[in-house]
């Protein structure tokens, strides 16, 4: 039975648990395919942790050598880009924050938030359940 368990160095002492810098040279589905290191070789991606985010050619990426080839670990962000919009508050509530809007989609249901306070749900069917009182508050309440 094998595993799954990557060792954190390369066959020859020079590159053992190596970690640096690369270009992603071609991806595919926003995964790394290959890369160009420092010295302009191209190489390819072994895996990907799975923290990483989407990626494209040309993004600045972490990489790990390990034995059986290079593990990207993280990419690195722009000058012009900010932290991550996902986070935490005080209270444990997980926060979204996108100055362009939040859309989730999947397949034809869709709920969008826009900057301007409107919050548009779309779908085939749309199921509002409530154990307690349900209110629907507006200055116009239209139905059909």
């Amino acid at each position: 039975m094998s595993n799954n368990v990557l060792k954190f160095h390369a066959d020859s002492p020079e590159s053992a648990g190596r970690c640096f810098v690369a270009r992603v040279a071609a991806e595919e589905k926003g995964q790394a395919l290959s890369l160009i290191l420092g010295d302009g070789q191209i190489r390819d991606v072994l895996a990907h942790l799975s923290e990483v985010p989407v990626l494209k050619s040309g993004d600045r990426v972490l990489v790990q050598e390990v034995a059986e080839g290079l593990v990207v670990t993280g990419r690195l962000r722009g000058r012009e880009e900010g932290p991550r919009p996902l986070s935490r508050d005080d209270n444990g509530r997980l926060l979204l924050d996108a100055a362009a809007g939040i859309r989730l989609q999947t397949g034809e249901a869709c709920i969008e938030l826009t900057p301007d306070g409107r919050i548009h749900v779309d779908g085939k069917e749309i199921y509002s359940i409530a154990a307690g009182r349900m209110r629907l508050q507006g200055a116009r309440v239209e139905i059909n």
